[in-house]
């Protein structure tokens, strides 16, 4: 049986980013074409709201004025977004 990565658990006040598209690829002998460098966009959580059970917990990320999306509400395991930490906030518990 395959062990089952830990749920991330985000924190008000963490920046945290997200894939946003692909800034280069790579091409192998045999024509397979895998993504090189990535392109992420990055926010501050600002609120979150927790939920029961696997995908309920809902979270509001600012990404700064003049972006094509300032603001994001979505499931915080939504495979769209794929976030990641960055920087934790400085009231995060250990």
């Amino acid at each position: 049986m395959e062990k089952e990565e830990p749920h991330m658990k985000l924190h008000v006040g963490d920046y945290i980013r997200w894939p946003c598209g692909v800034k280069s690829f790579s091409a192998s002998e045999d024509g397979k074409v895998e993504p090189l460098e990535m392109r992420y966009e990055y926010g501050i959580v600002v609120d979150i709201a927790s939920g029961e059970g696997a995908y309920t917990d809902v979270v509001i990320v600012y990404s700064g004025p003049n972006k094509s999306c300032s603001w994001i509400v979505c499931h915080v395991d939504d495979e769209q977004y794929n976030f990641e930490l960055v920087s934790g906030a400085s009231t995060r518990d250990g």
